[in-house]
């Protein structure tokens, strides 16, 4: 006989780690809990991850119709799990030397290659459950030009790219995996559907929607006004225009302080979202070196660089409850 496994007996473990995560998001969202957004970001995918693998199976029927499964099924899904969890585990325990080396230029330990390779597997596999495989499809067909792009003919390929440069790039750096659509998902997105959900389950939602219905009623073309009616109304709620997936919009200047930073420091932040900061230019830990002078690149992680004494003018002079807009 065959050993089988019920995930279901696996929802209180669920509800515990959505418990977890649901805490952490809103204490470093808000501010309570300053981190530096590689370590938030990696902490939200680890988390998500684990909860998807844990819940959702890998055979399809049975996500339709949750019963007992093979318990070989189960295994790979602690496979994932344990590549998801241990690559984002990496991330935060190895951060001081993810930011202190040089990217491109200082080797990957062999622990950089696992964990990288991994995580990538594990997201691929995710949205597979999640999307289906025309979206895994069009991955694998990018992840096949970066590795054999070199090889097309003329303008369609490019130069040779090392494995390992493909996999720093996606990992390591700020360009991959840990990009802009992570950190809003890990920010501004998570904070949106995490009140969508409170508002449906207090039946809030109804409630605008009654209102668009009932403003749109003798109007013609009523239902499609009453949907961008309700909609927009739904969306004004968190106050702010940032439903899409950078940080723009409107907030408030909030907390402030002189440095922070493991490997670097930086002088002067001023929070004006989450953790999206003013902040000085980075220096060499403990110092006054300047270690990473760009200015007006897309170099960090969300956060707004200065100039040493544009930070400081910013720290001292703008008080708490300015708005800030960001395009």
């Amino acid at each position: 006989m065959v050993p089988v496994f019920d995930r279901r007996k696996l929802r209180p473990l669920i509800l515990a780690l959505a418990i977890a995560l649901c805490a952490f998001q809103l204490t470093t969202c808000t501010g309570m809990w300053l981190l530096d957004p590689l370590i938030v970001r990696a902490t939200h995918v680890g988390l998500v991850l684990s909860m998807l693998f844990l819940w959702r199976s890998s055979n399809r029927a049975l996500r339709k119709n949750p019963r007992p499964e093979p318990a070989w099924s189960f295994l790979f899904d602690i496979l994932m799990i344990a590549m998801s969890a241990g690559a984002a585990a990496y991330i935060i325990t190895n951060f001081s030397y993810i930011q202190d080396r040089m990217p491109h230029i200082d080797e990957l330990t062999a622990w950089d290659l696992f964990w990288g390779a991994g995580l990538i597997i594990a997201i691929l596999e995710a949205t597979r459950r999640v999307a289906g495989l025309a979206l895994v499809i069009v991955s694998g067909i990018a992840l096949l030009y970066a590795f054999f792009g070199h090889l097309l003919p003329g303008n369609m390929g490019h130069l040779y790219l090392a494995p390992n440069q493909i996999i720093e790039s996606l990992y390591l750096l700020n360009d991959g995996i840990w990009g802009s659509s992570i950190g809003a998902s890990a920010t501004i997105i998570y904070v949106f559907i995490l009140f969508g959900a409170l508002l449906e389950k207090t039946n809030m939602a109804s409630v605008f929607l009654e209102l668009a219905c009932l403003v749109t009623r003798n109007a013609k073309g009523g239902p499609a006004k009453a949907a961008i009616f309700g909609s927009a109304i739904f969306g004004s709620v968190p106050g702010s225009a940032a439903a899409n997936v950078y940080a723009t919009g409107t907030f408030t200047i909030k907390n402030r302080g002189s440095s922070f930073g493991h490997g670097y420091t930086a002088y002067w932040w001023t929070q004006f979202y989450g953790d999206y900061l003013f902040h000085s230019v980075l220096y060499y830990e403990g110092s006054y070196t300047v270690k990473d002078g760009t200015l007006g690149g897309h170099v960090s992680h969300g956060c707004v660089r200065l100039r040493y004494e544009d930070a400081k003018w910013l720290h001292d002079t703008i008080p708490s409850g300015t708005y800030v807009t960001l395009y």
